[in-house]
């Protein structure tokens, strides 16, 4: 059966997922008049998800109300007809018989009833992972518009996965195609940022997504950027949503 604390677990996990959505990303002076027509319209959206979410939700819920309600009906009339067949029969056989039939009929009854509701649940996750996922990349999307035409969002990305290398002398950034020529024009500022002692040159790897960059250094390296952190979110829904 569906706990409230289930309920309650889910509604945290969409929460955070909403609030996601509406936490700023930058301050009003760099976004335009453009991109808040752009926030109102990710923002209804959600509610419109969320809203479709609550109707199928309900409609799940009394449906499976419904069929517990029928096999509750289908457990009286098998003890019913179990009764009725063992007193036919003769009081004391067809008492043992009708019984034995009743929890034949009971244990089929509730293997049903555990695989209706196993159902249920794996068709309620599935719809709730498909919302964050929705609500995720409809974010994603925003950012990355929002990184294509602000460079000093780009910068500041960079920025702070250099800061994580500043004892090392030398390192390497890779960019993807589409982000390499932005890179190369902020290249003064990059090398800027560990100081001259720090060597930072510039790779272009075609491998990676856009807005992902990956620092090399002598002794390891970081993959991280916009594509990347959205995966890793992803993933961490889930296993929210899995183990509740």
């Amino acid at each position: 059966m569906i706990s409230l604390s289930n309920v309650i677990k889910r509604q945290s996990v969409l929460s955070k997922s909403q609030r996601l959505i509406h936490q700023p990303v930058a301050s009003s002076e760099n976004v335009d008049h453009d991109s808040n027509l752009v926030t109102i319209s990710y923002e209804e959206e959600w509610l419109e998800r969320q809203n479709q979410l609550t109707l199928l939700e309900k409609r799940l819920m009394e449906e499976h109300e419904s069929r517990l309600a029928q096999l509750e009906e289908e457990k009286l009339r098998t003890l019913e007809a179990a009764t009725l067949q063992g007193y036919e029969a003769g009081f004391v056989e067809g008492q043992s018989s009708g019984f034995a039939t009743y929890d034949k009929a009971m244990s089929d009854l509730n293997a049903l009833s555990e695989k209706l509701e196993q159902r249920f649940q794996e068709k309620l996750m599935m719809m709730e992972h498909d919302l964050c996922v929705a609500a995720l990349q409809t974010t994603h999307l925003f950012l990355e518009n929002l990184l294509d035409s602000d460079e000093e969002t780009l910068y500041k990305m960079i920025h702070k996965l250099l800061i994580q290398f500043r004892d090392r002398e030398k390192l390497f950034v890779y960019a993807s195609p589409q982000d390499f020529e932005r890179l190369v024009m902020m290249e003064d500022k990059i090398q800027s940022i560990l100081g001259a002692t720090v060597s930072v040159q510039l790779r272009l790897d075609p491998e990676l997504s856009p807005r992902d960059f990956r620092i090399d250094s002598e002794n390891g390296a970081i993959t991280g950027g916009l594509h990347s952190s959205f995966k890793h979110l992803e993933k961490k829904i889930f296993e929210v949503l899995t183990d509740v």
